[in-house]
């Protein structure tokens, strides 16, 4: 893994910083993608390393606009991307479907992570 560039996507919390952590680690290049900008920066401060080897984007992933300008910056930080991590999730109490509204089942299908590949 070593100088490779990933792209971890929920990187500032749970399963996406756990990655990130150990891409780090691997002295993997990692970009990480989140929401919550405290987030991020909290792993990247975790990981011990500088923009240079993690790079941190906040952003929402169902913001179509900023969502299609990310490779851009990525490329121009980076230069290349040699793999993506895509793990965007949301977290929902589990409840019938039947008793959702409209606008929290849209939020939930907005975020699912073949979203972000339709971009």
């Amino acid at each position: 893994m070593a100088n490779k560039i990933i792209v971890v996507t929920d990187a500032g919390s749970g399963i996406g910083r756990t990655l990130s952590l150990y891409l780090s680690r691997k002295q993997a290049n990692v970009v990480g993608v989140d929401i919550n900008q405290n987030a991020l920066l909290e792993t990247q401060q975790l990981a011990g390393v500088t923009d240079n080897r993690f790079k941190a984007f906040p952003l929402d992933i169902i913001d179509k606009e900023k969502v299609e300008t990310l490779p851009n910056k990525v490329l121009k930080h980076f230069g290349v991307v040699d793999g993506i991590i895509n793990n965007a999730r949301i977290i929902q109490h589990f409840i019938p479907i039947k008793d959702l509204s409209y606008e929290e089942i849209n939020r939930i299908f907005n975020r699912l992570p073949a979203k972000v590949l339709m971009y």
